[in-house]
């Protein structure tokens, strides 16, 4: 008869470590399907931004391109495309410069020579 209530409560402790085991995953599930949700949500988020952008900017282009329909369409397209470009040569001209000048710091401190880069 011990041996009977010795293997009950072997099984009754088991299916208690079971137990907590499930209510642990089933928590950790529930925080992960959390977290799949609000990435997903941010995610939406920044597509409708980018969306939303997007359907400006082609906006903006139609109507620079239909204002200028009567001289076939180039002068408009010419300067948007220069708009569009004109802050990317901006910045590689002063990065370009930066780097200049720092190399010529660096090659005169260093040999006391100067490149003749200006």
């Amino acid at each position: 008869m011990s041996d009977i209530l010795d293997q009950i409560a072997g099984i009754k402790v088991l299916l208690q470590e079971q137990a907590e085991d499930c209510a642990q995953q089933m928590k950790y599930e529930q925080e992960r399907r959390e977290i799949a949700d609000k990435r997903r949500a941010e995610t939406d988020a920044i597509e409708a931004a980018v969306r939303e952008n997007l359907e400006r900017i082609a906006r903006t282009r139609e109507e620079i391109l239909s204002a200028d329909a009567g001289h076939g369409g180039q002068p408009a397209e010419r300067e948007l495309n220069f708009g569009r470009t004109k802050p990317c040569f901006d910045l590689r001209g002063n990065c370009s410069r930066r780097f200049i000048g720092s190399y010529q710091r660096g090659s005169r401190q260093s040999d006391g020579s100067d490149t003749g880069i200006r």
